[in-house]
């Protein structure tokens, strides 16, 4: 059984938690504020260019489309297009999406692999281009090989618009490695997540997070990695922002402060609201990526 196969058995066999599993969940706050991060990522890029009236969004291992409400917040995005490796998250994604009472945009549904480009292309006909691919807690899965990490770059390359731009959230590889050092092999935040290498292997390890991620095989994204095969493609990298820093940036904006507190990012505390100390501890294994096409 390849990674892939792996990581797909996973997601589709994932139990669908209810809202109330959710809510006693140790993770609440964790998803609370990852949830805050990818609004302000993805609302930066799809508002950064007002002169496009009609925008087109490419959802990458989209799952159950938990990222569509943050699509609607943007009223000139008109066509979504979501594709992911799980049959049932797909089917789930189409189910919310009827269902849905308001309908800002028109919406596709595909299942297969996002990472590969003739599967892409059959399942994107025509010379449809995007002005974002959104791929969120799901790019690291590309990089087992420097191959699939080419193959990656160039579905963003054929996609995209010049100008259109790539938005993802990853593990920090250079946070992880500085927590492990050079000869350990485990990370570990009990109850929130724990990285596992396996021998001396610096690039695969398994990774678990309470109900959400149980042992699934990932792969470091290195940024220089990132920065040469952005050049060979013609992107630009437009930020590679740590979590905890991205946050801390955003809170400056009055109307930043205002949508962590309403999106329960932020929590009351003695001097006014604070992020949850353990969502904060969970923020150092992450960065924020933006990535444009400039050629």
């Amino acid at each position: 059984m390849t990674e892939m196969e792996k990581v797909k058995n996973f997601y589709h066999d994932k139990h669908k938690q209810t809202r109330e599993e959710r809510a006693a969940s140790p993770l609440f706050h964790v998803r609370k504020f990852n949830n805050f991060i990818k609004s302000l990522l993805i609302s930066s890029a799809l508002n950064g260019d007002p002169s496009t009236a009609s925008l087109r969004v490419l959802d990458l291992c989209g799952g159950t489309g938990g990222d569509f409400p943050k699509f609607q917040h943007c009223t000139r995005v008109k066509k979504v297009i979501l594709v992911d490796l799980s049959p049932g998250s797909v089917k789930e994604a189409e189910r919310r999406y009827v269902e849905a009472r308001r309908k800002t945009f028109e919406a596709e549904f595909h299942c297969g692999n996002a990472f590969d480009f003739a599967e892409m292309h059959r399942l994107i006909t025509g010379e449809t281009r995007f002005d974002l691919i959104n791929c969120q807690f799901a790019m690291h899965y590309a990089f087992s090989t420097p191959d699939h990490v080419d193959e990656l770059f160039k579905i963003l390359a054929h996609f995209l618009k010049p100008g259109g731009k790539f938005v993802a959230t990853v593990p920090d590889a250079e946070f992880i490695l500085d927590q492990v050092g050079e000869e350990g092999k485990v990370l570990s935040r009990p109850p929130f997540f724990e990285i596992e290498f396996s021998g001396s292997d610096r690039h695969q390890y398994t990774f678990s997070m309470g109900e959400v991620v149980n042992g699934v095989p990932e792969f470091l994204v290195r940024r220089d990695q990132v920065e040469k095969s952005a050049k060979k493609w013609g992107f630009e990298i437009n930020h590679w922002t740590p979590f905890q820093k991205y946050f801390s940036e955003a809170m400056k904006d009055p109307d930043h402060y205002a949508l962590a507190t309403k999106m329960q990012c932020l929590i009351p505390a003695e001097n006014g609201s604070s992020v949850d100390p353990g969502a904060w501890s969970c923020a150092q294994l992450y960065v924020a990526i933006e990535l444009e096409k400039v050629k």
